[in-house]
């Protein structure tokens, strides 16, 4: 897996990425402070803690609160969205080519929702 940080724009954010994405890398490197978004490596919990307040979704496959957004995708990787600019990625077998697919795709657009709020 990828280890050093890349920096990338995408949907009008900058983006700070331990996986490589497949979208425009910056040629100016964005420092971690100034990132919308951050995606790193980690280890990902296997359930969200009941929320307190607020609505909560548990599906097969993905819980949801809202601030948090937990995906596992069997072979490939967890995916723990949070705050609306924090990315957890806990690889779970798959390529580095099909974690940064699934990324691009569910995990981003929860991360792109739970700025709408």
């Amino acid at each position: 897996m990828t280890g050093s940080a890349q920096s990338y724009g995408a949907y009008g954010l900058r983006m700070r990425s331990a996986v490589a994405l497949p979208f425009n890398r910056l040629p100016d490197a964005v420092d971690a402070a100034a990132a919308d978004v951050t995606v790193r490596f980690g280890a990902v919990p296997r359930a969200l803690p009941a929320a307190t307040s607020g609505p909560f979704i548990r599906r097969a496959f993905w819980e949801a609160q809202r601030d948090a957004f937990l995906m596992h995708y069997d072979g490939v990787a967890r995916y723990l969205v949070t705050n609306g600019r924090d990315v957890l990625v806990e690889p779970w077998g798959g390529s580095e080519d099909d974690i940064a697919a699934i990324l691009a795709n569910t995990p981003l657009n929860a991360l792109l929702q739970q700025q709408q709020k």
